[in-house]
């Protein structure tokens, strides 16, 4: 089961102010920041920019 129907399960089932609710939605966040970083830089990449570190 992936992250998401994880959340959407907890949120559901548990309500959004649960303990394993929040606990499954920061992993979301957390999967979503990876995603969006791979995102950026491949536009990076494609836009020909070095990021700077």
């Amino acid at each position: 089961m992936s992250v998401q129907c994880s959340l959407e399960l907890a949120v559901s089932t548990l309500g959004v102010g649960h303990k394993t609710t929040l606990m499954v939605s920061e992993e979301r966040d957390d999967e979503i920041a990876v995603e969006q970083r791979r995102i950026y830089d491949i536009w990076l990449k494609n836009n020909l920019v070095k990021r700077q570190h």
